[in-house]
């Protein structure tokens, strides 16, 4: 078996994990996650988030072959989204 990295997500991970992370690939993005991850089947697949606080669940499913996880690693700005300060990683993106 390969070991695993922050891009293994088969059982479930922290998006934390990758903007903590001292993998070189999440550093090179800004610390956290700007990556396609690859499903390991063809079809029809599922991405689920959940934030433990909120009790919020989001189920994404696609067809295609991998989904782009971003972290908004660079978000942070002069700029407020619905009134909340812009600062990194307050969003997270599935582009399918």
């Amino acid at each position: 078996d390969a070991p695993v990295t922050p891009f293994d997500f088969r059982n479930g991970r922290k998006i934390k994990d990758g903007i903590q992370s001292n993998h070189p690939q999440n550093i090179l993005v800004g610390n956290g996650y700007d990556h396609p991850i690859v499903f390991s089947k063809k079809g029809q697949n599922t991405i689920a988030l959940s934030d433990e606080e909120s009790g919020r669940e989001l189920t994404v499913t696609t067809d295609q072959p991998c989904v782009v996880l971003y972290t908004s690693n660079q978000l942070a700005g002069p700029f407020s989204i619905s009134g909340v300060k812009a600062r990194n990683y307050l969003g997270v993106c599935l582009e399918t």
